[in-house]
């Protein structure tokens, strides 16, 4: 009986979202959602400095309010939050009832829903106590970690990457290598003599890359190896913890909210300065929240980084301008490295002078130990985009409907027959394995596609710069980032737009060409094949 309630009522909820999706598509500001979450990024939540928060938070405590928001941003507005204001609109009359401190509510409120505020507040301190169990358990984890995995004793000039996986490491034996730490070793900018690289995956194996050894960390912090610091460390995490639990009675919960955080701050802050990283280096897959025992490692000498791998950018479609990523604007990353004059202006814009925006070589992030398919005469890399179910999109509330079924079936169509007019194969690199969280009409259509004559499927983690450079030109769905990897191999690349709906003069085509309509695709590709045939 619990399990069919629960299903009905899931199934109620979900058909409330999709309502208020399509009544917000449908009004006359389908895009009040995203304006509603640029101001939520920007609102400063009013947090009561004392004695206390000082006591947990030591010498970042003037960081506790950015990270705060960064960390609501990154853990409850998004997606979870649009969701609830979606079913607000689809079901008139619903309460809004959501994890929000007051001044979200103040503007979720003026924006014109409905919010309960006392059901808010409470279920922000229940929030507050899942995080303060969070904080225990991390806090617990990492004195067993001190207690019985007593680090190397070495000092050594290191860097560390954070949240890598095994795609991200070296290929063992491959001479040309497209993974992050080996982009790193090569990279003019890195740390000055550099003995190692270490990151968190859980592997045995070690790399020799030009005499820099890429080893498993276990940890992005490294243990203490004195007694004196572990007691320090226990009797601070019991004063703390104390703290947050008389602060979540009192209704204040931002210290328990902040725990974790903070437990990893003072780990951080108790670590003689020689055994932290000369830098570490954090990828974009996470480029809301910035940790909190980060502003300690930099006020150690630590270098701070945040790198992208890609240079996508939110793009322009039937003349309406995109919204920042919830958070964007609120990123206080010291150090940002990007590939793209546009990226990087798009970036400064956003976050403003404070961030060091450098521009880098194209970043190659991953790679696996699989083959290129071998495929003779004239080869165009074809990169896609797939739909996902509206199911996954509706809370996202993207700008615009581009990412369709039929634009993702029109683009494919459209490469495909030109290829075929002209004989050329098609490599194509499907951006991520195909899961239940995409289209199923689009999916049935891909397996047919893959299927056609000139289609060759290529292994979708395998890396995009290594399939560009084995092909003669790159066509891509706008707007990704190996339209610009294929500038940088000197590949002929085009986006194509087979909506004919985008806008040629936008930053976000990064400087590369972006052919509209199939006739005009038809005409690229023939330059290509006469220029295969003429050299």
């Amino acid at each position: 009986m619990i399990r069919a309630w629960t299903k009905r009522s899931a199934r109620r909820k979900y058909r409330d979202m999709l309502r208020g999706f399509r009544k917000l598509r449908a009004s006359a500001s389908p895009n009040h959602i995203n304006k509603l979450n640029s101001e939520l990024t920007n609102e400063e939540i009013g947090i009561p400095h004392s004695f206390f928060e000082r006591f947990i938070f030591g010498s970042v405590a003037d960081r506790v309010e950015i990270c705060l928001r960064q960390l609501l941003l990154a853990k409850l507005a998004s997606r979870p939050l649009n969701t609830a204001l979606l079913r607000s609109l689809g079901r008139p009359g619903l309460t809004i009832r959501f994890p929000l401190p007051k001044e979200w509510i103040v503007l979720i409120q003026r924006s014109g829903y409905k919010v309960s505020e006392r059901s808010c507040r409470l279920m922000l301190l229940n929030f507050g106590v899942q995080r303060l169990f969070l904080a225990l358990a991390r806090f617990l984890g990492m004195l067993v970690n001190m207690r019985f995995k007593r680090p190397k004793t070495e000092n050594s000039r290191y860097v560390q990457f954070v949240d890598l996986a095994f795609k991200n490491l070296p290929i063992p034996g491959r001479q040309k290598k497209y993974d992050i730490v080996s982009w790193y070793v090569k990279w003019d900018g890195a740390v000055e003599e550099l003995e190692e690289i270490r990151h968190t995956v859980r592997t045995s194996t070690q790399s020799n890359l030009d005499g820099v050894i890429a080893r498993s960390s276990g940890t992005n912090i490294p243990g203490f190896q004195s007694m004196i610091l572990r007691l320090n460390f226990l009797a601070w995490g019991i004063g703390a913890f104390c703290v947050a639990a008389f602060s979540l009675l009192l209704a204040r919960p931002w210290s328990a909210i902040l725990l974790e955080d903070a437990v990893q701050a003072k780990a951080v802050n108790l670590l003689p300065s020689d055994k932290l990283a000369r830098e570490y280096l954090f990828s974009c897959s996470g480029i809301v929240k910035r940790p909190l025992w980060t502003y300690v490692a930099e006020l150690k000498g630590s270098v701070i980084s945040l790198y992208y791998y890609s240079a996508g950018l939110p793009f322009r479609d039937h003349g309406v301008d995109p919204h920042h990523e919830i958070g964007f604007e609120s990123m206080t990353w010291s150090r940002i490295l990007q590939f793209s004059d546009h990226q990087i202006r798009f970036t400064r814009a956003a976050v403003g002078s404070d961030v060091e925006v450098l521009k880098v070589p194209p970043i190659f992030f991953s790679d696996v130990n699989e083959q290129l398919p071998d495929v003779a005469g004239t080869k165009i890399a074809l990169f896609d985009s797939s739909p996902t179910r509206i199911s996954q999109s509706a809370s996202r509330i993207p700008d615009s409907d581009y990412r369709s079924v039929s634009n993702g079936t029109k683009f494919l169509e459209d490469v495909h027959h030109a290829c075929r007019i002209n004989n050329i194969t098609l490599l194509w690199k499907q951006k991520r394995a195909h899961s239940a969280r995409h289209n199923k009409q689009y999916l049935k259509f891909a397996k047919e596609f893959a299927e056609r004559p000139g289609v060759v499927l290529v292994h979708p983690d395998i890396a995009a710069a290594r399939l560009i450079e084995v092909c003669d030109a790159v066509v891509s769905i706008p707007y990704t980032s190996t339209g610009l990897l294929a500038k940088y191999f000197d590949k002929p690349s085009v986006f194509h737009d087979p909506a004919e709906s985008l806008d040629k003069a936008d930053e976000a085509n990064l400087g590369i060409p972006l052919v509209c309509g199939r006739k005009n695709l038809e005409q690229w590709v023939e330059r290509q094949a006469l220029s295969r045939l003429d050299t």
